[in-house]
């Protein structure tokens, strides 16, 4: 099978995160490995729909790890039919991140073919659209990391050595109703939540990185109150924060609880 086939069979795969054809991409790429490849094992890890595919060749170190996903964020059907124009191809996941998954496959497979000093492990994972807890972090309790880790992702080909973490975060404020008429009567819970989304803000900046810049936040999804004219006696939001390699999420989080 061409490198360009192997893309768009895998786009054509609705593998959306959570879905139950989240996984079903991997019995393509196992067939390719075991035809293209010489000497590779592979092993499947998970259960139903949130799948990982190990394949390695090689033994000893150095341990190189190709890592890359599989699944993609939702899109109409439409959007998984493969389109090809002027050398490029169109579709759910063609850039993140099936075309660099086969990119890995296939290089994967070519050095299978040479005599190499260490240990070459490729890992096709799940679940990277949410936290990837389905996927890589069940690779690295594992401890299947390598001595050098390439990770394809789509960063129009500029290295990249460095990325921010990040924490989802809901807050839920309570306040006390009145009418709209006597607001001083009562306690406005979405106030409450801004005050603490701008206190949160503060707690969250650190200093800025060479690579990185500042952490970021992002406050949405907020629902609060049930009447225009009754002050709302509870709110709640979500948050979502960047942070940087220098910060400790178990440090924000007794920050934030504090």
């Amino acid at each position: 099978m061409r490198v360009i086939d192997l893309v768009i069979k895998l786009i054509e795969i609705p593998s959306v995160t959570d879905s139950e054809k989240e996984s079903n991409p991997l019995g393509l790429i196992k067939n390719f490995l075991e035809k293209e490849g010489s000497s590779v094992k592979t092993r499947i890890l998970g259960r139903k729909n949130k799948k990982i595919l190990l394949a390695s060749f090689g033994r000893g170190s150095p341990k190189i790890l190709l890592n890359s996903h599989f699944d993609v964020v939702p899109a109409p059907p439409i959007a998984f039919r493969t389109k090809l124009d002027k050398g490029r191809i169109y579709g759910r996941g063609a850039v993140d991140a099936k075309g660099p998954l086969v990119c890995l496959v296939k290089s994967f497979c070519d050095l299978s073919h040479l005599k190499l000093l260490g240990q070459v492990i490729l890992t096709c994972v799940p679940d990277e659209e949410n936290a990837g807890e389905f996927g890589s972090q069940i690779l690295a309790t594992k401890g299947i990391i390598g001595d050098y880790n390439i990770i394809a992702e789509p960063t129009n080909l500029i290295p990249v050595i460095a990325e921010k973490g990040f924490l989802r975060l809901k807050i839920t404020a309570y306040g006390k109703s009145a009418h709209a008429a006597f607001p001083e009567k009562g306690v406005n819970a979405i106030d409450k939540l801004y005050w603490a989304v701008e206190e949160i803000r503060k707690i969250i900046d650190a200093p800025i990185n060479p690579l990185l810049g500042k952490p970021t936040l992002n406050f949405s999804c907020v629902q609060g109150g049930n009447k225009i004219n009754v002050v709302p006696d509870l709110a709640e939001g979500f948050i979502d924060v960047r942070y940087l390699p220098s910060q400790k999420p178990i440090d924000l989080i007794r920050s934030l609880e504090s």
